[in-house]
């Protein structure tokens, strides 16, 4: 998974789906081969959360959005230097998420 043709949408993809458990219930997956991006949205009982992955620079964007303030309680955006910065960035989110709702396990 971590090899430099693994195109950043595909390793967060398999990522996603290896540590959904983590994160909460998997509301909606769009990946549009056009412009090589992969949002998904997950929901737990505190936040709705939107991640999206582009293959251009190995962006990776991780929004959090408290359902009973409506405010982004976690926003973390922008490139990531490789594989390795994609996972450190997904492991931060999901560490914050088990700290922050209660309802989440690590």
């Amino acid at each position: 998974m971590n090899t430099p043709t693994t195109s950043p949408t595909d390793y967060v993809d398999t990522w996603l789906a290896t540590h959904q458990h983590r994160i909460g219930s998997q509301k909606r997956l769009v990946k549009s081969n056009i412009v090589q991006k992969l949002c998904v949205w997950f929901e737990t009982p505190m936040y709705l959360i939107d991640i999206t992955a582009w293959d251009s620079a190995f962006c990776l964007d991780i929004i959090a959005i408290n359902k009973q303030t409506d405010h982004a309680d976690y926003l973390v955006c922008g490139s990531c230097e490789d594989h390795s910065g994609l996972t450190e960035r997904l492991e931060s989110f999901t560490y914050w998420l088990t700290s922050n709702d209660s309802t989440k396990v690590a």
